[in-house]
């Protein structure tokens, strides 16, 4: 067993295998860290800019933070998703969610957007320059939807 299989002893085997396979994408050091800082500053800003497209009406009980909006319709879909991958990774991660969508509404809609293209720029430093491949979900999809969990994971050592 490799140390990055070692790595997620307690994660469903669904959840193991994509882990696998979005760690074989991301083996040097240098593109992990650029993923730390480049993820967080993407989710963060999209969380941010999807926060002020409301869907249906203003607000729940007439409160502005707490509504039906592109940000927490993705939490949600995001908290099914990995829910269904494994709960007990998916119930933590959701507060990490809704944490990165408060501070991106928070934040002035030019800083997201720059966060947003410095988060890519990141992630493209880390493929071109580390790991000299293309990015895991050139060849998959749902490596856009697995990074940020798989980065959660390691940071809170989810053994």
């Amino acid at each position: 067993m490799s140390k990055e299989e070692g790595f997620f002893l307690l994660a469903s085997p669904r959840l193991a295998r994509y882990f696998s396979e979005y760690a074989s994408y991301h083996r040097t050091p240098g593109n992990k860290w650029t993923h730390y800082f480049g993820i967080t500053f993407i989710l963060t800003s999209l969380l941010g800019l999807l926060g002020r497209l409301p869907i249906g009406f203003e607000g729940i009980f007439g409160l502005t933070y707490f509504r039906l909006d592109g940000g927490t319709f993705l939490i949600g879909c995001l908290f099914i998703c990995y829910s269904i991958l494994d709960w007990k990774i998916a119930i933590p991660f959701i507060f990490i969610l809704l944490g990165f969508y408060f501070f991106g509404r928070a934040l002035p809609i030019y800083f997201d957007w720059v966060l947003f293209c410095t988060g890519w720029i990141l992630q493209g430093i880390g493929h071109s320059v580390y790991e000299q491949n293309l990015p895991a979900f050139f060849n998959n999809l749902t490596h856009l939807f697995i990074g940020p969990l798989w980065i959660f994971a390691r940071v809170i050592r989810y053994r």
